[in-house]
């Protein structure tokens, strides 16, 4: 690696170190710093490699605390490239806790994980005690978002003695506050409150009022969620203030949300209105998708308590547009490897081969010992094999497992720079060759898209496999999960020109259930993809609801009993219907009702193939819930179309 003159470098170094200070309270400015330092550093004789990894290093951050986490992954890519090249590791870490932001705030979380567990990794090969700590924080954030909350708790207890011992006062706060917030959601109510007042004490002491203003509105967040909202209403004011002496958009729009909620739970829904509207004024300048799509969420529900039901409609529009737009950013996917699916592919013959030989195996020693002159030592080893026997396809089922769970884990593991790079590419196709370019760009998020959606489903039937599923009930809506559902699967429908009916004065009738709402929405989407594909073009699926006081008759298995009312969900489409011997069936793993060799690369064309998952795994989570999934049809006729039933029975109390 080359460096330039000792005078020249330290130059370079003190920008970027002065970006690096001025970045949460000046951006421009810090901004000006770093593009002059990583100029500065490419223009040396010869390149200051160095310097320009930790210009990039520094743009990129400037760029998340800008909330343009697009361009943070950018800078950020680009630095890890660099670095990685020149062989410099000690700015890696601060990179990739960059990237993992980055990936988190763009809805990435599998990624993000990766990426941060990659940073721990280094940071211990590296001894460096404050980036472990930083990497475990990260990791308990994600955890957090994935709603593995206690999970979160764990890691953050483990970062905070490390952050107090090397005097980090800034992340000693933020820590304070992450471990309040992830154990208010914990449901550790208590300790959460306290954790939030050491994080506020710690913020104080603090140069800026930046993480002051973050830590009062997590205390808001929990006063809030606990019912206090005077105090919440407290926080939120003391926070307001603070902005009068330091500027920060994108916290700014939160306090204003927060101040919105605090007083529609006050019934001071005047000022609600006024300050849910500054969120949202303040929000479309800083085009923050999901503060709008809170802010108008929570804005038409204080116009509908008000019975001006003009503008409640108005602001659910908006409310259910950016919640679009959400799902949209969410679902960004990855670019995966051509010669990593090879090795797996040669992976899972290899594993099939195996399973052959030991069947073999166990065959050829059976038939060995059947020729055993003592009936009673015949006996005995052949119960001895067979122990053996279990024992060894045991371990196989559990090699296989893990063989999924791995392949799964290093599908999702980073081509970094590739997955980066592909999602910046498209918006940056030049004009005149957008007719090109665009289409193979797309082509590549496509096929991203759709090894993503393999991956997912793969890690949740294993979850399904081992009992590992964890269901977090919670009251919830069937109607409004099956709208939703409805609208995510609007354009497939649109495509094969089929009518999606729901049935929403049936589901208006339905009381709540206590259920888990994302896996639930995983089951309904699966059954609807599953009559979809199986329905002929211009063909229709029907969905309707009702309440059982308990358990009816005809449910299969009625006589293990569920005792308490019971939501029947039926989804009913006029498609080529199911054969009665595959009735059953069709709920194993890996089924498919067509050959492989008629697999389709889309997942709703018309007996398009797939993994075969679909359906095993939406009866694994509704017997989670204590349900009963089953399917009905007069037979399988691709002429007379006669069409199936799949119903969905769910206790209203687990």
């Amino acid at each position: 690696m080359g460096v330039p003159t000792n005078s020249l470098h330290n130059q370079i170094l003190e920008l970027n170190a002065e970006a690096w200070r001025l970045t949460s309270r000046d951006r421009a400015r810090a901004m000006e710093l770093a593009l002059e330092a990583r100029q500065l550093a490419q223009t040396s004789v010869p390149p200051d490699m160095l310097g320009i990894v930790e210009s990039l290093r520094t743009l990129g951050r400037v760029k998340l605390y800008a909330g343009e986490f697009d361009q943070a992954l950018k800078y950020s890519l680009e630095g890890l490239v660099e670095a990685e090249s020149a062989e410099l590791e000690a700015p890696q870490a601060m990179l990739l806790n960059t990237i993992s932001s980055s990936y988190r705030m763009l809805g990435n979380l599998p990624e993000a994980l990766q990426i941060g567990l990659r940073q721990v990794a280094l940071c211990k090969r590296l001894h460096d005690e404050r980036g472990y700590a930083r990497a475990l924080t990260a990791i308990a954030i994600v955890y957090g978002d994935m709603g593995e909350h206690a999970d979160g708790v764990v890691q953050l207890e483990k970062c905070l003695p490390i952050f107090r011992e090397v005097k980090d006062d800034y992340w000693t706060a933020m820590t304070l506050n992450n471990l309040a917030f992830l154990s208010h959601k914990a449901g550790q109510t208590a300790y959460a409150i306290q954790r939030g007042q050491e994080a506020l004490e710690a913020a104080q002491l603090l140069e800026g009022r930046r993480v002051e203003m973050v830590t009062r509105n997590s205390l808001a967040e929990m006063f809030l969620d606990g019912g206090e909202s005077e105090k919440a209403l407290q926080e939120v004011q003391a926070a307001l203030r603070l902005t009068e002496a330091e500027h920060h958009p994108d916290l700014e729009v939160e306090i204003y949300y927060l101040q919105g909620l605090a007083f529609t739970h006050l019934a001071r829904m005047d000022e609600a209105i006024l300050a849910l509207e500054k969120a949202i004024a303040l929000a479309e300048r800083l085009n923050a998708t999901r503060s709008l799509y809170l802010a108008h969420k929570a804005l038409s529900d204080v116009y509908k308590t008000q019975s001006r039901f003009e503008l409640a409609l108005a602001h659910f529009d908006c409310f259910h547009t950016y919640e679009r737009a959400l799902f949209a950013e969410e679902n960004q996917k990855k670019l995966r490897n051509l010669e990593v699916m090879h090795k797996t592919q040669e992976a899972i013959r290899e594993a099939e081969r195996y399973a052959v030989q030991l069947h073999a195996e166990q065959e050829h020693r059976r038939l060995l010992e059947t020729f055993n002159e003592q009936l009673e030592q015949e006996v005995s080893r052949q119960t001895e094999d067979l122990r053996r026997a279990y024992e060894k396809l045991e371990r196989l089922d559990k090699t296989k497992s893990d063989f999924i769970s791995v392949t799964a884990h290093e599908l999702r593991t980073p081509v970094t720079v590739i997955s980066g790079f592909s999602q910046m590419l498209k918006n940056s196709v030049p004009a005149d060759l957008q007719p090109t370019l665009k289409p193979m760009v797309e082509g590549i998020r496509n096929g991203a898209d759709r090894i993503n959606d393999v991956v997912k489903t793969m890690l949740l039937m294993l979850k399904v496999d081992t009992h590992a599923l964890n269901v977090l009930p919670e009251p919830i809506n069937l109607g409004s999960v099956l709208s939703e559902c409805a609208i995510n699967l609007y354009t497939d429908v649109q495509q094969r020109k089929q009518k999606l009916a729901l049935d929403y004065a049936g589901m208006n009738t339905l009381p709540e259930i206590q259920g888990d709402r994302d896996v639930l929405a995983v089951v309904f989407s699966n059954i609807i993809v599953n009559a979809i594909k199986y329905t002929p073009d211009g063909g229709q699926i029907t969905i309707k609801g009702v309440v059982h006081p308990t358990l009816p008759a005809r449910v299969p298995r009625a006589e293990e009993g569920i005792r308490v009312p019971v939501v029947e969900i039926t989804i009913q489409d006029t498609g080529i219907g199911i054969a009665p011997e595959n009735l059953e069936v069709i709920f194993e793993k890996f089924y498919r009702g067509e050959s492989a060799m008629l697999h389709s690369s889309g997942k709703t064309s018309f007996k398009g193939g797939g993994p075969g998952l679909g359906l095993a795994i939406a009866r694994g989570i509704v017997e989670a819930h204590h349900g009963r999934l089953w399917a009905e049809s007069a037979g399988y006729d691709e002429v007379g179309l006669p069409g199936s039933v799949f119903h969905v029975l769910l206790p209203v109390r687990q």
